[in-house]
């Protein structure tokens, strides 16, 4: 798997990865023994993006300091880059401060910035922060 993801260049191949069958009883079930008639059968977009943000790109960048060669990371930024921003609570704070992340890059920084500085309460050390305090 590892030598796959590394290896293949397009999202969409990337994708396909994830989107193998599953077996005849994930068809029906949602969990062990729990049936259940409607299942999506397989991840879901946000689940696919979910691993694709935290999983993949996260092994280019873990690879490319490893092998030293930043070709494995400025495919991750791609990667990223080509990904819906997230929505959740930490994008939605930055939403009502007027910062609407473009794609799963932009939320990604957005979400290292807030719990960097934000969560400590180091808004004084922030570009943004003292920007914010200063209106």
């Amino acid at each position: 798997l590892h030598a796959k993801l590394i290896d293949l260049q397009s999202i969409n191949d990337i994708k396909s990865i994830f989107k193998s069958p599953i077996s005849h009883y994930w068809h029906s079930h949602y969990g062990f023994g729990k049936s259940f008639e409607n299942h999506t059968k397989g991840l879901g977009d946000l689940a696919l993006d979910n691993l694709l943000i935290n999983v993949v790109a996260t092994l280019l960048v873990a690879f490319s300091k490893y092998r030293n060669d930043n070709s494995y990371s400025e495919r991750a930024v791609e990667l990223l880059e080509s990904i819906q921003a997230e929505n959740n609570k930490i994008t939605r704070i930055w939403q009502e401060y007027g910062k609407k992340p473009a794609n799963a890059f932009d939320s990604q920084a957005m979400i290292e910035l807030f719990n960097t500085f934000c969560t400590s309460k180091a808004c004084l050390s922030c570009q943004i922060g003292v920007k914010i305090l200063d209106r």
